[in-house]
């Protein structure tokens, strides 16, 4: 069986082997927890397959974490060995949106974006998260005027999470739009 990764940027294929929680019935209480689960780039399975550990990797003996346990939490954000950023050691490099509310309340979000459909038992972003750079404002104005408490916590952890790894892209990219130009890779 293959695990396939799909993003307006790019596809990843990677064999792996099925876990018992990933097929069938979605599991009761998946997303329900409104908390950010970390995943660590560990060792190549194979060339150009990653496996996600559950701490920062400290040798060859950590396990893969997508399992019944990690269901429960809304995001799972996996974090990347920083190669091309001198300010930060880790880096997001995808985000898993396991929470139904998040995913109901990310539809007008990304209503008609190509490439996306937030209906999807896996909802998946890869960085650079273009989606969300390209619908910042109106991710922001869903944040704030969501008038249920528990979608808007998990709306919030979500906004939250992604500021703290595009806010040095959006500042630029204002300040780019305050001067009336920008610059191909944040189009």
């Amino acid at each position: 069986m293959a695990n396939i990764i799909a993003s307006n940027l790019s596809t990843v294929f990677c064999p792996e082997p099925i876990n018992a929680w990933a097929s069938g019935p979605e599991p009761a209480g998946t997303g329900i927890k409104c908390a950010v689960k970390n995943l660590y780039e560990g060792p190549e399975s194979q060339p150009g397959c990653i496996t996600w550990l559950d701490t920062c990797p400290a040798g060859p003996e950590d396990k893969p974490v997508e399992s019944m346990e990690t269901a429960s939490y809304a995001l799972l954000v996996r974090n990347m060995k920083s190669r091309d950023n001198s300010k930060k050691l880790w880096m997001i490099g995808s985000i898993v949106v396991q929470s139904p509310f998040l995913k109901s309340a990310l539809n007008p979000v990304l209503d008609g974006y190509p490439g996306i459909t937030t209906g999807l038992r896996r909802l998946e972003f890869s960085a650079p998260f273009q989606p969300f750079m390209h619908r910042w404002d109106k991710l922001a104005n869903v944040t704030e005027e969501e008038q249920n408490p528990e979608t808007k916590e998990h709306l919030e952890l979500f906004y939250w999470t992604l500021y703290g790894e595009l806010k040095d892209t959006i500042a630029a990219k204002m300040d780019l739009l305050s001067h009336n130009v920008i610059t191909f890779d944040l189009v």
